[in-house]
């Protein structure tokens, strides 16, 4: 059944990230005002839990501290005005949160004037304001008290952001996005101490509502994230009326809540809707912990079963904390203030953390949604964000307490631009501190990858198989710390066998062979993960499976074991995992093509897998892209040579252009032109720039080919969407460009060498730019095309080939590299190539 579209959308993905980050933004400005606020603003120390037609009622007290209001109180009191408000019914009307904003900026050492309703008599009192909210409730609740409301959502938002950027465009992400983010607004807009924060005073009515509705749409988005974890579940296999089932209650709330109860009015309907909202939450609750137990008890996979177990629990202690705050407002009242105020706290700690704690635990203990590798990354995000947090927190009570000539708001946004200030200077240092944490705080980590990019290049210099196969199936499981590894051959019913290893069991083979899900993302070249599909027997010893070759014979494979620790593999791990399956690809090729070359005659031999190799290795076919015409012409001075050529897809629409040429010819020339191609796009793989992907190329050369052989090579990056072309040249003749009817050499620029691979090892090349436009033809050469020569000892140069591209360049590429060709071939004619010769032509149309 085709997946909706909606949650794995761009827009989606772009609207959450956007989302993650204003949340994020305010809850780091939030909190540390919080603090401010709980130790310098003055506290009411009585509690209103009824609201009357006359006023507020006074029920209790609140605090161990006498607060400022609480000697001229006593409980059932009616506050009919406080500082200048009137709080009847007819006064609040629509205005109740306006009451509550300019109660909140009374400060320290302001008299503040009330009325009270006692025993039918108006009474006029007054008090001054002496104690903060800090003093009244005492340290410890002090503290407490902002934590759920102000940490808990930052927690939240952070696990889904990161999330996000792990798991982009998958439904998984998107939905445990909306449960974080719809939890930590309603959280980030609730509380006494947040109403101070003058954004919330701004939203007004609109960000009451909106945080009620976060909430009870919170409930919606856990469920069905819960129905789609691990398993997709349906109902009668219909997912459209799963969703239905979903969100069909609380869109009805919502309409009932907010349009008949709020703008109509109808007060004997706003109990019933209350009690309806509240049942409607404890049932969702409970219907997300069932579909965990079930989807426990179904999970075959232990590493799964753990996962749910985990989430299971933050649910259920959610939910005992949810249904205990529900029972304690409705139950016991009668309770004493010093115990309903303590299960209270008890209980808002227990909603509040158990699931964001739960989740974090499942993510850092198993991996959970393949967040756990980037705890290294998000370290220094941490460390960043404290150092501006603290440095906020210091100028913002700084500027407050010692410059009297600045309103809040103008401090507020003084420390905000002075903080932003500082988070950029911070950035400089980002590279060497990510350095510095993944060496010191992630060794294992960091060293297990590099072992991993070095064990992946080995691949390519087996030329014998059983050697290749023994090297993936005895190296490879100490590297990543895997129980086994094992290659086999899937070929059609009954044909499944091991190649190398001995722990994969026949019948799980035979059930691999037998599913065609899993048989056609393996022709797609796609990692297969068999514990994700309940069509297969659950195995420990294969967990991942990587093509490595496909052929008439059939298909062979890569199936690791389950990871030693009882981690999942991540998805770090499984992209250095592919790198090793295409060089374990190209190295069975490279390795059948010289076995092949052993078992016939050895002169003739070696030149056809010379020339098989090279014809592997190049191109098979041109990209399209639309308005861009790319032709080319490669041809050897013997039966094999040096030159190549490669057209490299690069990420975010980009194309790598390389042309190259090897200082030797024939077989020698031919298996180092193979390598070169190898090496390059496996450094292509960095998505660095031109320069650093040959500095990286240049290394490996150095190391692994003989001396006195170099490669230059032409490497330029092509960003199809905005015509920028980036490149670099080591060695190479300069490119040549035809713009506006003449036809011209592109200098070099002198930022770096123009050396040739292989020459130097830690070779810095330069780099260059430029914007191509339309009508632009780029000719890329080796030299064997301008020094071409005829039987005089001519050379056919540079200028003829100017002549040839200002004469043709009206044409197709296809038929400019055909008018080159039949130049140099006229120019030339019975003479014998001198050198090889490679040309390719980059027209903007």
């Amino acid at each position: 059944m085709k997946k909706p579209q909606f949650l794995e959308s761009p827009f989606t993905q772009y609207a959450l990230i956007l989302a993650g980050v204003l949340l994020l933004a305010i809850g780091m400005v939030q909190l540390p005002l919080v603090i401010y606020f709980q130790n310098t603003k003055p506290a009411i120390d009585w509690r209103v839990i009824e609201t009357t037609a006359e006023g507020f009622k006074v029920v209790s007290f609140e605090g161990e501290v006498e607060g400022d209001f609480s000697p001229l109180l006593q409980e059932g009191d009616i506050i009919t005005e406080f500082a200048g408000k009137r709080l009847d019914s007819a006064s609040r009307s629509d205005e109740e949160l306006e009451v509550w904003h300019h109660l909140m900026g009374i400060s320290i050492g302001d008299t503040v004037h009330f009325s009270v309703l006692r025993d039918g008599d108006e009474l006029h009192l007054s008090a001054v304001c002496t104690v903060t909210r800090a003093e009244l409730l005492g340290s410890e609740f002090s503290m407490l008290s902002y934590l759920p409301n102000n940490v808990a959502p930052l927690v939240s938002v952070l696990i889904a952001f990161v999330i996000l950027f792990r798991q982009p465009r998958a439904r998984l992400s998107s939905l445990f996005a909306l449960v974080s983010y719809s939890i930590a607004f309603h959280m980030l807009v609730t509380g006494r101490l947040n109403a101070y924060m003058p954004w919330w005073q701004e939203a007004g009515m609109v960000g009451y509502i909106g945080s009620e509705l976060a909430l009870l749409f919170f409930f919606a988005f856990l469920v069905h994230f819960m129905c789609i974890f691990p398993q997709d579940r349906k109902i009668r296999g219909s997912m459209a009326l799963r969703n239905w089932f979903i969100y069909l209650p609380p869109v009805l709330l919502s309409v009932f809540i907010y349009v008949i109860a709020y703008w109509l009015k109808i007060v004997e309907l706003q109990s019933w809707i209350s009690y309806t909202a509240i049942g409607y939450m404890v049932l969702y609750s409970l219907i997300g912990l069932a579909v965990l137990i079930s989807s426990y008890r179904r999970a075959e996979s232990p590493a799964v079963k753990k996962v749910v177990s985990v989430l299971a629990t933050g649910v259920g202690l959610f939910a005992v904390g949810f249904l205990g705050l529900m029972a304690l407002q409705l139950f016991f009242k009668g309770l004493s203030d010093d115990i309903r105020l303590w299960l209270s706290l008890t209980l808002v700690l227990i909603t509040t953390f158990s699931m964001p704690l739960s989740f974090g635990y499942a993510i850092l203990r198993y991996g959970f949604l393949d967040v756990r590798v980037l705890v290294k990354q998000a370290t220094v995000y941490f460390i960043l964000s404290g150092v501006v947090i603290v440095g906020f927190v210091s100028i913002f009570i700084g500027l407050d307490q010692f410059s009297s000539s600045f309103t809040r708001k103008d401090v507020l946004f003084v420390a905000l631009i002075m903080s932003g200030i500082v988070l950029l200077a911070l950035v400089i240092l980002k590279d060497k501190l990510q350095e510095f944490v993944n060496k010191k705080l992630f060794r294992k980590e960091f060293e297990r990858a590099n072992r991993l990019r070095a064990f992946s290049h080995s691949l390519l210099h087996h030329l014998d198989r059983d050697k290749l196969l023994n090297s993936l199936t005895s190296e490879l499981p100490g590297i990543l710390e895997v129980r086994s590894a094992d290659v086999c051959r899937l070929g059609g019913p009954g044909n499944a066998h091991l190649l190398s290893g001995n722990h994969c069991k026949p019948e799980v083979l035979s059930a691999l062979d037998n599913d065609y899900q899993v048989r056609q993302l393996l022709h797609d070249g796609d990692i297969v993960l068999p514990t994700t599909y309940r069509s297969l027997p659950y195995d420990a010893d294969v967990h991942a499976l990587l093509p490595i070759q496909y052929d008439e014979a059939g298909k062979v494979l890569l199936a690791l074991g389950e990871k030693q620790s009882g981690y999942p593999l991540t998805d770090e791990e499984l992209e250095l995992l592919r790198s090793v399956a295409d060089h374990a690809a190209l190295g069975w090729r490279n390795a059948g093509l010289s076995e092949d070359m052993r078992e016939s005659e050895r002169m003739k031999k070696e030149v056809e897998i010379a020339q098989a190799i090279q014809s592997e290795m190049m191109p098979h076919a041109i990209p399209h892209i639309p308005g861009i015409e790319i032709a080319s012409y490669s041809v050897p001075a013997r039966d094999v040579g040096g030159d190549f050529f490669d057209l490299i897809p690069l990420q975010g629409d980009k194309l790598g252009l390389v042309v190259g040429d090897v200082s030797d010819k024939g077989i020698s020339a031919a298996m180092v032109m193979a390598s070169s191609i190898s090496t390059l796009r496996f450094a292509a793989e960095s998505g660095e720039s031109p320069r650093k992907i040959l500095e990286i190329a240049n290394r490996r050369l150095y190391n692994d080919t003989r001396k006195q052989m170099f490669v230059a090579v032409y490497l330029g990056v092509l960003d199809t969407a905005n015509g920028r072309l980036s490149f670099t040249n080591a060695g190479l003749p300069k490119p040549m460009l035809y713009r506006d009817g003449e036809a011209f050499l592109i200098d070099w620029s002198e930022n770096g060498a123009h050396l040739p691979l292989g020459a130097k090892p830690d070779t810095i090349f330069h780099e260059q730019s430029m914007d191509i436009q339309r009508g632009d033809i780029l000719i890329l050469y080796t030299d064997g095309v301008f020094e071409s020569m005829n039987e005089q000892g001519e050379e056919f140069g540079i200028k003829r080939l100017n002549a040839v591209v200002k004469e043709h360049a009206h044409e197709p590429g296809e038929k400019i590299v055909e008018a080159i060709n039949i130049a140099i071939h006229d120019f030339t004619g019975t003479q014998a190539l001198f050198d090889d010769l490679t040309l390719v032509v980059v027209k903007i149309s």
